[in-house]
């Protein structure tokens, strides 16, 4: 085990030996086990010295060297961005807990905003029967009409909004009255 460990170190500082190579030389691929891999450590892409540098060289592809767990410098090691793995595996439950927070008062906003569309859609009238209902009154204040006359009208009304728009929107007396006669019958 310490003689991968003094390889590892050979490959990080650069020394290219032979030897190296002949002793990374994987084996033949066995079926894959999951609980003999070693552990993921998580790290924000572009963050090392290293993946710059490589960058800067022109080498796109994100390689990450990984320590078996067995290894003494995979104890206490540092992430990317300088702080131990551990401290950052200790913020993860403040990150939910923030997470959490933000989609509260979303979830707050959008209630709000619900309220606010309840209380101006329980205020909003239908204008059609408010109109109708002022065509009607308005009728009834006409002077001349007898009692099926006015009935006669309030059903063209109730039919045919145009009916009663118009008739709202007749300004001169003796206009309207004109035009009430067309539906007496």
């Amino acid at each position: 085990m310490r003689h991968n460990e003094a390889v590892l170190d050979e490959i990080e500082n650069g020394s290219h030996n032979s030897d190296v190579v002949d002793v990374l030389m994987l084996p033949p691929p066995s079926p894959f086990d999951a609980a003999l891999q070693p552990p993921f450590v998580p790290s924000t892409p572009g963050t090392s010295s290293a993946t710059s540098k490589r960058k800067a060289e022109g080498d796109d592809s994100m390689r990450t060297l990984v320590r078996p767990s067995s290894s003494s410098k995979s104890k206490g090691a540092e992430s990317a961005t300088g702080r131990s793995v551990k401290s950052a595996r200790s913020n993860l439950p403040q990150a939910f807990q923030q997470i959490g927070s933000d989609i509260q008062e979303l979830s707050t906003s959008f209630d709000r905003a619900s309220d606010v569309i309840q209380e101006h859609a329980s205020h909003t009238v239908d204008p059609i029967p408010l109109r109708k209902k002022e065509a009607i009154i308005r009728l009834q204040k006409e002077e001349g009409l007898e009692d099926h006359q006015v009935v006669a009208v309030i059903k063209h009304f109730q039919s045919d909004v145009a009916i009663t728009d118009s008739y709202l929107a007749i300004e001169k007396d003796s206009i309207r009255r004109l035009f009430l006669e067309n539906y007496f019958t």
